[in-house]
């Protein structure tokens, strides 16, 4: 079985808890990834679990179900290019990590992702010297993903996939980041 695996960071101006909602939320993927079309939430997590728990915890979080379609190949005819997809959010800590798997409907081929968030400090020289000497509290986004393919698949493709998957990641925080410092 081979095995794909991309990480990279950057910093944000933002909250963490900004930062986290827009990432716990994935009915707001399409957003900041382009690659994902019709996306439906197909399930809250055990909802009726957590009441007997005495659970308050509200919101998007760990067992919600989605389903979308993913462009693996944006250059390609849509149709020939979209593999259906189910996500599953499997670990959420507010302001600080939110953890998922993605599965290609149909095949062998699954995914996981994890998106930190972390405290960040960075100098602002926007205008003057002042400037120059405060520190501006920014979050550092950081996300990681690995995917396990089943044998047989053409080296090929398996470096066609490698490259969109550092794309992706990448594409993606730079999104986020645009999003969450409203430019």
């Amino acid at each position: 079985m081979s095995k794909l695996e991309h990480a990279d960071s950057t910093i944000v101006r933002c909250t963490e808890a900004a930062a986290w909602m827009l990432r716990v939320d994935f009915m707001k993927l399409p957003l900041y990834n382009p690659a994902v079309h019709h996306i439906a939430k197909i399930s809250d997590r055990t909802a009726d679990a957590e009441l007997d728990a005495g659970s308050t915890r509200a919101g998007p979080g760990p067992g919600d179900r989605y389903v979308f379609d993913l462009d693996i190949d944006p250059g390609a005819t849509p149709t020939q290019a979209l593999m259906r997809c189910e996500l599953c959010v499997t670990e959420a800590h507010p302001h600080r990590l939110v953890a998922n798997t993605v599965t290609v409907v149909g095949t062998q081929i699954e995914a996981s992702e994890i998106f930190t968030i972390r405290l960040s400090a960075f100098q602002d020289h926007a205008n003057d010297n002042a400037a120059r000497d405060r520190d501006v509290k920014a979050v550092r986004l950081e996300l990681s993903t690995a995917a396990s393919l089943p044998e047989g698949i053409p080296d090929e493709v398996i470096d066609d996939l490698n490259r969109n998957g550092r794309r992706q990641v990448r594409t993606e925080l730079e999104n986020m980041k645009r999003i969450l410092e409203g430019a």
